[in-house]
């Protein structure tokens, strides 16, 4: 069980905190020893892991200019895809480099706990198997 929590996580460096929780959730199933394995996740995911916002823009200042554009106008589809092209050309300018929509629309967030990204994993150390137990000398018991 803790080597394939093991791989999960080495398996979802670079990716986000909330698609690898999707994924411990699926390998979790119904599975009725579930408390053991979100313990052991919970270790690895506190313990062993690195996760950390990853834009290259400052999302509060990316939320505050979206939600500023999109205020004046009415809401769909069109006009938030407007907006973001809006924002990323103003950007664009600001910073004397090019910002896409894309980059804005992954920005807004990145800062929330389920968008962080995964950057690093350490598996802990693994140890062998337990010697098998040795009677007490004269005893009868065993250590």
């Amino acid at each position: 069980m803790a080597t394939a929590l093991i791989d999960q996580f080495q398996k979802f460096v670079g990716q986000t905190q909330g698609r690898l929780n999707q994924q411990l959730q699926v390998l979790e199933g119904d599975d009725t020893d579930y408390r053991i394995r979100r313990g052991l996740a919970h270790i690895l995911r506190s313990s062993f892991s690195t996760f950390e916002p990853v834009s290259p823009l400052d999302p509060p200042m990316l939320r505050e200019r979206a939600f500023a554009l999109a205020s004046r106008s009415a809401p769909s589809p069109e006009a938030a895809i407007a907006h973001l092209e809006t924002l990323a050309t103003q950007l664009s300018t600001e910073l004397d480099r090019e910002v896409t929509p894309t980059e804005v629309s992954q920005g807004l967030y990145a800062d929330l706990k389920e968008n962080h990204i995964l950057i690093a994993f350490e598996a802990p150390p693994t140890r062998g198997p337990d010697p098998p137990l040795q009677p007490l000398p004269g005893a009868g018991h065993f250590l």
